[in-house]
């Protein structure tokens, strides 16, 4: 599931089930991330704007914010865990 509205980006996992979203802009920048209401960890992949992956991290519970360390597009969140490395390509 793409989200690609300030609404959909906004509220991502908050008070949801487990799924996998990706997170879409219409540009790159440096984006923030915060774990309120989301009640358990997910990975995060991120990429830019041609689907590179520039980061993966692990976020836990209660941890508040994570700023990505460099510009991106997309945002793959997943409950599940992930076999994306850096520098991979995402394939959605």
């Amino acid at each position: 599931m793409i989200y690609n509205t300030p609404l959909k980006r906004m509220k991502g996992l908050m008070f949801s089930k487990k799924k996998t979203i990706v997170l879409k802009w219409d540009k790159p920048g440096f984006y923030s991330l915060h774990m309120f209401f989301v009640f358990y960890p997910i990975w995060v992949v991120a990429a830019d704007e041609h689907r590179r992956v520039v980061d993966v991290k692990k976020l836990y519970l209660f941890i508040s914010f994570y700023t990505l360390p460099k510009p991106v597009m997309y945002i793959l969140e997943s409950p599940w865990p992930v076999r994306y490395k850096v520098g991979d390509l995402l394939n959605f």
